[in-house]
């Protein structure tokens, strides 16, 4: 696996987005939130990158400067969600990630934007036994319109 240090951007975007959904999360059993706490979370996420980066190439380098920027890009949902598993990839070289506060702040942010997902709301929470769950994907959808009457499969081929 190779690493490299993301933009600050891409970051203060994620900060922003925790921000904007008053995202908390549990770490070294205290609750912490984002709000509040903008620049301390983006330097605490840059700085677990620098440490996936240096611990990958064993190298010794100091982390750049990284300002919260409050007008950084708000992205789409799903974009922040694509942007918090590539920073965690970037992140998780060093020993002691799985118990860093970077990783329990991006599981959470992961966690916390699924749920702002359109549609979230709307999906079951749970089905029952003796619902149908119905066809999910090409072949169960045409069984389906055929058993229905409402597909008709004609065969096209050699002419012979």
């Amino acid at each position: 696996m190779s690493a490299f240090i993301v933009s600050n951007t891409q970051i203060n975007a994620l900060v922003r987005a925790a921000s904007r959904m008053n995202m908390s999360y549990q770490y070294a059993g205290m609750t912490r939130r984002v709000a509040g706490m903008e620049q301390e979370m983006a330097e605490m996420l840059l700085c677990a990158n620098y440490d996936s980066v240096n611990a990958r190439y064993k190298e010794d380098n100091l982390p750049r400067p990284i300002i919260y920027a409050i007008d950084a890009p708000l992205l789409p949902v799903i974009a922040t969600i694509k942007l918090a598993n590539s920073l965690a990839y970037q992140s998780c070289e060093f020993d002691e990630w799985d118990s860093s506060e970077a990783k329990a702040f991006l599981d959470a942010f992961e966690s916390w934007s699924v749920n702002k997902l359109p549609g979230y709301d709307a999906a079951p929470w749970t089905i029952e036994d003796d619902e149908p769950a119905g066809p999910v994907g090409l072949v169960e959808t045409m069984n389906a319109m055929k058993k229905a009457g409402r597909l008709i499969v004609v065969n096209v081929g050699d002419s012979k």
